[in-house]
């Protein structure tokens, strides 16, 4: 065979195995099937809504994914038993059943109260993926009941956005604030931490993460301080089966343990019942806290913030299948509001127009609206990525969803801190800046 045929054969053999690749990554990782692992669009705002403003499903049933080093610990409640699953840094899944010395926390009607007299406490031990940081999560009877709405204090306020699966940057950075001791503990007295959504998805330490939030939450309350843990969209997504920026490695669990992945987080686990017992908006003073923002759509119809919660609480209970057809187009279900491109979960209509013609973008008039409805002079916002935390709307907008994506105090400031009416940002160092309006 002449060389230049040689050659020739094997271009086309390279060129027929990089198109059977292409095809297997992109093709079969959007197969549409029904399965349990669903997600939503493309990029952006097409996260949950197409060209034509529908929804659009898309699954992941032919990618398959690997675990990858350690993921601690989901806590399931099954027949009178603590089930706990572990993976450890070789991949190796621990699975332990453990009988329940008392009743476990049973949800109580459909708002998640829970009746807590009688409920096995945790005592779990985690371990972060990447830095391998340890830390206990306490016996903590966890109420799951869902908190206030509005809340007065006089202490500092340190919020924070879209951590998404990123544990080491979120210690570090509360860390050299001041919010945490170098062995995780509280260390902001009665201060409060607003976790300002979607702190799900696209890390890889996400379940300590929770976990750890889980515990600040128990420290604060008994020094008389308050985590604020905010739903978002990332929330919403995986509690409701939305796997598309969702790492391989808690596929690959959820499959090698026979579940879809969203039972990870069922209402029959731990982190499942804590989540679904949170807020969407809160107020504290005079600052109204949401993941991406108030849509004018809830002041025109007059929604109290209890309502708001109560029915974001109540749309997450339900599989997405209740909300829209195989088409993509909405059943009608009135609890759809709560978790549309309206919602308090997803809305960006203070830095944007729809391009689809959903909604338009806010004016100062709507802002005005919005502050005076509900009785607060700014509203604090995470979930638009922005290039450095600013006021917006004459000052009664902050955005504080700025990206860490460099080494640590290469980033821009990306967290805010509220002391004695003063504004600051800051960054993973610790330094602070004054917040300009």
């Amino acid at each position: 065979m002449k060389k230049s045929s040689i050659i020739l054969f094997v271009k086309i053999v390279v060129a027929v195995i990089l198109l059977f690749s292409f095809y297997n990554i992109v093709y079969k990782g959007f197969v549409c099937k029904q399965d349990d692992y669903i997600k939503f669009g493309f990029s952006g705002l097409d996260e949950l809504f197409h060209k034509d403003g529908k929804v659009r499903f898309y699954y992941k049933e032919y990618v398959t994914y690997e675990l990858n080093g350690i993921d601690q610990s989901y806590l399931f409640y099954e027949n009178g038993s603590k089930r706990i699953v572990s993976v450890d840094e070789n991949n190796n899944i621990t699975d332990t059943i453990i009988p329940l010395l008392f009743v476990e926390c049973p949800v109580r009607g459909e708002d998640n109260i829970c009746d807590t007299s009688n409920v096995e406490p945790l005592g779990l031990n985690i371990i972060s993926a990447k830095s391998k940081i340890g830390f206990e999560v306490p016996n903590y009877n966890n109420l799951c009941n869902p908190p206030e709405s509005r809340y007065e204090t006089e202490e500092k306020i340190f919020a924070i956005s879209d951590v998404e699966g990123n544990f080491d940057k979120f210690v570090v950075m509360l860390k050299n604030n001041n919010v945490i001791t170098n062995s995780l503990k509280w260390n902001f007295g009665k201060g409060h931490l607003v976790l300002l959504g979607d702190f799900f998805d696209r890390g890889d330490d996400v379940t300590a993460l929770l976990w750890l939030c889980y515990k600040l939450e128990f420290e604060a309350n008994v020094s008389g301080g308050k985590v604020h843990f905010i739903l978002g969209n990332h929330e919403q997504m995986n509690l409701q089966g939305n796997t598309k920026y969702v790492d391989g490695k808690y596929l690959a669990l959820a499959k090698k343990l026979q579940i879809p992945y969203k039972d990870l987080y069922g209402k029959n686990t731990e982190l499942g019942r804590w989540i679904r017992s949170k807020n969407a908006v809160e107020v504290i003073n005079d600052i109204l806290f949401v993941h991406a923002g108030i849509s004018p759509v809830f002041v025109n119809r007059g929604e109290m913030l209890d309502t708001i919660n109560h029915n974001t609480r109540l749309a997450l209970c339900k599989s997405l299948e209740d909300y829209y057809d195989q088409e993509g187009n909405g059943k009608g279900d009135r609890l759809l509001a709560y978790i549309n491109s309206e919602s308090p979960l997803w809305y960006r209509g203070y830095f944007r127009d729809h391009k689809k013609g959903i909604y338009k973008q806010a004016i100062q008039s709507d802002i005005s609206a919005i502050c005076k409805f509900y009785e607060v002079d700014r509203i604090v916002v995470g979930h638009t990525v922005v290039d450095e935390i600013s006021s917006y709307y004459e000052g009664k907008v902050l955005n504080i969803d700025v990206l860490r994506n460099g080494e640590v105090g290469k980033n821009k400031p990306s967290a805010l801190l509220i002391e004695k009416n003063k504004f600051y940002v800051v960054d993973e160092l610790g330094r602070k800046f004054s917040l300009r309006f």
